[in-house]
């Protein structure tokens, strides 16, 4: 304080009044003359000092900035006018301008206080104090402003003074008075004063910021042992993306945190984390261009504050990353070996201009950026000792199951299952080429965590599987997936959406393409390497022959059960002449040994266009379906002329050809046709169908359909000329019936010619025909207009009614107008209703009835 009170005092001593000389001291030579300071300004140096001492004892107090900054506008505005009162920081590193403290009465609260980058736009009066390290005056500016130097910036005020912040040569903010009222000025003397004033300030800034400082260091210390002990428990590279992204995402409070990597060889460029505005971002790609091979050849930390748009001016293929231009932004390079493909960069952005990145900040990004460095170094070569230690686990499960197995599809399981579990979270296939079919068909298929049964699609001549087995040898899709797999035009087997990654590899006997191995990736592109191919082409290698000879093993297993099969149903056919029977034993062992519930054996009758559906099975339930015309140019109708079965292995297929549903059928996804032949005609056929999935069918079911439609042909046309000749042989015996029937009756009506026992002989004999079942005869007498009941039995009892008298109504009535037979085998009360009929008093109602009319010439 000795210096600064000195100072004021030489400020007093100069701006005090002085006494008049007398004519004896103006006769002597010149010389100083001390002169003994006034009360007044005794007064106010007393109160300058005493204004100094509370600002230094603030300073050496001082915790909060903010508090600090408080006690010191109370303390200046003791000495002087102070109501609008400014304090502005500058960073240095960053080159912004920071508004710490402001109390204005015009321009309180406004954009003008925002953080503002130092450049040569920026000509407010703060920075032309900072820029130039001089005091600045309200009479000075309008000279500032002809010379191009300054440009008032909110109010304009009465009167104002600004001075710089300095510690040494080196500025740290600037000091600003300012008044509105015409009345209120500041003094030169007052300007001194907060001379002083900003000295005081300056050196409190340097104590408080070297406190600060050392507390950001701290907490910079704390961050980095935070993230450097998560880092250490991680050796998963995706683990380690998410890891540090995170941990950045809470450190710096911005917009948006992403990480990159790139292939330098193959310029590709991959969004491993993604923050933006609250939102977690998948994995994305950023398009190549000057501007990403710039800052992947960054060997330093590039920070840009407040003037990012100007920066990437110079890349004219520049383009904003999803969303608005960020206005700061910092881009920290992972260092890698200079002789690696392989880089990733940290960039932290900030969008709406609220974040400011300092010295601070860059040093902690950069120190996350080398402890990263380490981390995915470990885990890259982690990654490669697991890989090679999971190739021969692999491999020696892979062995090990061939020793073991003769089973095609336990050896495909075993080595589906030991991949999956290897390679967690990748879609895997391995997939087997049926040269008679050209199909592709995948025994082994796990996606999207879970087991896909019976893929299988042609091979064809274009596709991703296609040029594996074209080439023989292995594809590999890391980036842009879409475009490459139309340039091949790749079939997709799955509703997912595509891969971001994809590779393929051979399996190969003889030189020859027998199958192929399919690893997937949904989250990331690049996911596959050297080290993946290598594996994928051992195991190749290894099964090749393995899985071939297990394929023919199983190929002859299934073609012992078909035989066994087949020749269970011919021994049951040559024991059956029941034309249904047939058809029923049939479709029952097809159900068993096809693990079927969805079946259809189906018969064509020529005459008639017409076909029966004998045996129909749908969801386990046996269905009566009517016959029904064949869709003309359907596939029965295909059928007929070429005698050749149908398979429909997918809906639109099956729309296509015109197949038609059954009424109270669902659609199903896949079907197969296979005709019924018998001496070179269509008997029928048999259907089999899959409501649950498309391509369903594979070559041993339909050599088992074909086998057994050949030989259930001959066994139903066999049985129907059989069930032909039944049938005419028991017409013949009904006839032969009747006619014994009619000839014992007319020999009884021979012997009487009572009438009465005319009607006990007729009846008698019909009820023995029908075994004793209820019956009367009824007898209109035209002249009486009564009904007589001659005979009648109910419930085995012989019954004797009165005439009765006759009805325009009922059924007798119908009979005897019409002389047509009136059968009724169901809802009988409602028929009576409908003939107007009753139940005659004594007697019961039946369940069903028949009413023959007796006619003589043209009368009943």
């Amino acid at each position: 304080m000795t210096k600064a009170s000195s100072s004021v005092r030489k400020v007093i001593k100069k701006t005090g009044k002085q006494k008049k000389q007398t004519a004896a001291e103006q006769s002597e030579p010149s010389r100083p003359v001390k002169q003994a300071p006034s009360s007044a300004d005794i007064k106010s140096q007393l109160k300058i000092q005493k204004a100094l001492y509370e600002i230094a004892d603030a300073a050496s107090a001082a915790k909060d900035m903010q508090a600090f900054y408080k006690k010191l506008h109370k303390i200046v505005g003791k000495l002087m006018y102070a109501e609008n009162f400014f304090i502005a920081s500058y960073d240095e590193y960053a080159r912004m301008v920071h508004w710490e403290y402001v109390i204005d009465e015009k321009d309180q609260g406004k954009v003008i206080w925002k953080p503002t980058p130092l450049n040569n736009q920026n000509k407010t009066g703060t920075a032309y104090v900072i820029r130039t390290g001089k005091m600045i005056r309200a009479r000075d500016f309008d000279a500032l402003i002809a010379a191009g130097e300054f440009e008032v910036s909110g109010a304009r005020p009465n009167d104002a003074v600004g001075l710089p912040l300095k510690s040494g040569r080196k500025i740290l903010g600037a000091l600003a008075l300012q008044s509105y009222q015409k009345d209120i000025t500041y003094s030169d003397q007052d300007a001194e004063v907060l001379q002083f004033i900003a000295q005081h300030i300056a050196t409190a800034l340097t104590r408080i910021r070297a406190l600060e400082a050392e507390r950001q260091r701290t907490a910079e210390l704390t961050i980095i042992n935070a993230v450097q002990g998560a880092l250490a428990a991680e050796l998963d590279i995706h683990s380690i993306y998410d890891a540090i992204g995170e941990k950045l995402h809470e450190i710096f409070d911005t917009q948006t945190v992403s990480i990159y990597s790139a292939n330098l060889k193959t310029q590709t460029f991959t969004g491993e984390y993604g923050f933006e505005k609250g939102h977690r971002l998948g994995s994305f790609n950023l398009p190549f261009s000057s501007f990403t091979s710039y800052i992947f050849g960054l060997d330093d930390i590039l920070v840009k504050n407040g003037d990012f748009s100007q920066f990437t001016a110079q890349f004219k293929d520049y383009r904003t990353p999803r969303g608005a231009m960020p206005k700061s932004i910092m881009i920290a390079p992972i260092p890698r070996s200079k002789d690696s493909d392989s880089a990733a960069l940290i960039l932290i952005q900030d969008i709406d201009g609220g974040k400011i990145f300092s010295d601070s900040d860059a040093r902690l990004l950069e120190t996350l950026a080398n402890s990263m460095s380490i981390a995915l170094q470990n885990a890259i070569s982690f990654k490669a000792e697991q890989e090679r230690v999971a190739e021969l686990a692999i491999i020696n499960s892979v062995q090990t199951a061939l020793a073991s197995q003769l089973n095609f599809q336990s050896i495909v399981d075993v080595v589906g299952n030991k991949l999956t579990e290897i390679f967690s979270g990748e879609n895997i296939g391995i997939g087997f080429l049926d040269k008679t079919t050209g199909k592709l068909s995948s025994p082994y298929t796990f996606e999207n965590g879970k087991r896909i049964e019976n893929v299988e699609f042609v091979l064809g001549e274009k596709g991703l599987a296609a040029q594996v087995a074209k080439t023989l040898k292995p594809l590999v899709i890391n980036t842009n997936f879409q475009q490459v797999s139309e340039e091949f035009g790749a079939l997709s087997v799955s509703d997912e959406p595509d891969p971001k990654s994809w590779l393929g590899v051979p399996i190969i006997i003889n030189n020859e393409f027998v199958g192929d191995f399919i690893m997937q990736n949904w989250d990331h592109e690049n996911a596959y390497t050297d080290s993946h191919i290598r594996l994928l082409q051992t195991l190749a290698g290894s099964l090749g022959v393995a899985l071939e000879n297990a394929r023919l093993f199983k190929a002859e297993q299934e073609r012992v059960v078909e035989l066994q099969i087949i020749n269970s149903i011919q021994q049951g056919l040559a024991a059956e002449l029941d034309f249904q029977a047939i058809v029923d034993l049939v479709g029952d062992k097809l159900r068993e040994v096809l693990h079927t519930d969805e079946i259809g054996i189906r018969w064509y009758d020529e005459k008639t266009n017409l076909i029966h559906y004998l045996y129909e099975i749908e969801h386990g339930e046996r269905l009566s379906v009517p016959p029904n015309q064949p869709s003309p140019g359907g596939p029965f109708e295909s059928m007929r002329k070429t005698r050749k079965l149908i398979v429909m292995n997918t809906i639109d297929y099956l729309k296509k050809i015109g197949t038609k549903i059954l009424p109270g059928t669902d659609q199903s996804k896949s079907m197969v046709s296979v005709p019924i032949i018998s001496s070179d005609r269509v008997l029928g056929i048999i259907t089999m169908e899959n409501f649950e999935r498309e391509n369903a069918y594979g070559e041993s079911e339909l050599r088992l359909l074909t086998t057994i439609a050949a030989s259930l042909g001959t066994a139903l046309e066999n049985a129907r000329l059989f069930n032909e000749t039944q049938r005419l042989l028991k017409i013949t015996e009904e006839r032969n019936a009747e006619l014994a029937i009619i000839n014992s009756v007319q020999a009884a009506l021979a012997a009487e010619l009572n009438i009465q026992g005319i009607y006990d002989a007729v009846g008698d004999k019909i009820r023995e025909i029908f075994h004793n079942t209820d019956m009367n005869i009824r007898i209109q007498d035209p002249q009486t207009n009564m009904t007589h009941y001659p005979y009648m039995y109910e419930n085995g009892e012989r019954v004797f009614l009165e005439p009765q008298p006759y009805r325009v109504q009922g059924f007798t009535h119908y009979v005897l107008s019409t002389r047509e037979t009136v059968v009724i085998n169901e809802n009988l009360l409602e028929e009576e209703k409908k003939y107007d009929s009753f139940t005659i008093p004594g007697t019961e109602s039946e369940k069903s009835v028949i009413f023959v009319p007796l006619v003589t010439g043209d009368q009943a």
